[in-house]
């Protein structure tokens, strides 16, 4: 199949797989004060994920845009909220360890959707993100912090096999990572199976050597977001179509699995919180509603945001708002000092709401 050009979260790949397509002339949002609810940065078209990068004040966002020649990343300094596209320097060698990889995407050919973050010693990291433009891929990045900007350099790319419908992405120890499939390419009911809630996809890992295998006791409905515990033993996946958090045990034949209920929410991506916790981020509608709302310069769904202990896997609700012409459809959601801000996979703009204590 194709890889796509134009996609900002698995939901919208859907959608353009079955014929729809974001606006290509929907305008900016350059003047966007707060309101009653939240507070706004500007100007950041579809930023699906987001991740704060530790120990600065520079949050990175993914930038899935239509047309996809806009894609790649946003960086927002934390203290002004002020937002710039990065731009990823491509010229890079490949690293050894990604051998395989058919070279360097350039410029025009990537767009940035989830991302995450394998923190090194001092300043220096490395950055993966879910590419569908050009090719289906996770590609890495070196992620330097110790200029007045932080620089991407790119390193390597991992091709994801035929079946694999790539979402979400998670390091793991060893060098590799992991990856959620929120359907499978080639299955031609996989769509229908993920709005029925039933089972649609799985999580696949990627290691230095090995290659690519499929993570045992992870066949959900429409895996979505992906984070692993501290001590690596633990896999959380969220279920989009099923509305639930699974945690499966790794490393243990047999694994054990729990499925926690997430309530009227379908939950996206997932963070962890400087206290441990996991923030997880979702749209609260119909599937029919999440869709449709992509033919909008604006999502204008209802969301929520909780957050769930790993250990207890006890359930706090932290936002749960209607959705606006301003903001809807929440696909991520960081702490950043005392508050939380939240993305999305069709809009205009990061919201920043008061975290209440």
């Amino acid at each position: 199949m194709k890889a796509l050009s134009s996609t900002a979260s698995a939901l919208v790949w859907m959608i353009s797989l079955t014929g729809a397509a974001l606006p290509s002339n929907a305008a900016d949002v350059s003047d966007c004060p707060s309101d009653e609810r939240a507070a706004y940065i500007c100007n950041v078209r579809n930023a699906e994920d987001l991740v704060a990068v530790r120990d600065t004040a520079w949050v990175i966002a993914g930038r899935v845009t239509d047309p996809p020649t806009q894609g790649g990343f946003y960086l927002i300094d934390a203290r002004s909220g002020a937002a710039s596209p990065m731009a990823p320097d491509f010229r890079g060698a490949t690293a050894p360890i990604y051998s395989e990889c058919p070279g360097a995407p350039g410029k025009d050919e990537f767009a940035a959707h989830g991302i995450a973050i394998r923190y090194g010693t001092g300043s220096k990291h490395e950055l993966y993100a879910v590419n569908h433009n050009g090719r289906e891929s996770v590609e890495i990045f070196d992620l330097d912090v110790s200029g007045e900007r932080p620089e991407l350099i790119w390193k390597g790319c991992v091709v994801v096999p035929r079946a694999v419908m790539p979402n979400s992405v998670a390091p793991v120890s060893g060098g590799g990572f992991m990856v959620t499939s929120f359907g499978i390419r080639t299955d031609p009911e996989t769509y229908q199976k993920a709005l029925a809630g039933g089972i649609s996809g799985f999580v696949a890992k990627w290691a230095p050597g090995q290659g690519w295998s499929e993570v045992p006791g992870t066949q959900f409905s429409a895996n979505n977001g992906v984070a692993l515990s501290e001590d690596g033993k633990r896999l959380f996946v969220t279920g989009w179509g099923d509305r639930k958090l699974h945690v499966v045990s790794l490393g243990e034949m047999p694994y054990t699995h729990q499925a926690v209920e997430l309530g009227a929410v379908h939950p996206d991506n997932i963070r962890a919180t400087d206290d441990g916790r996991l923030l997880i981020a979702g749209q609260a509608a119909m599937p029919a509603d999440i869709f449709a709302c992509t033919k909008l310069p604006t999502c204008e769904v209802g969301f929520k945001v909780i957050a769930v202990d790993p250990r207890s896997l006890s359930v706090e609700p932290l936002l749960d708002e209607p959705g606006s012409r301003s903001f809807g459809g929440a696909s991520a959601a960081i702490l950043v000092g005392n508050e939380i801000w939240v993305g999305t996979f069709n809009g205009s703009r990061i919201a920043r709401y008061p975290l209440r204590k």
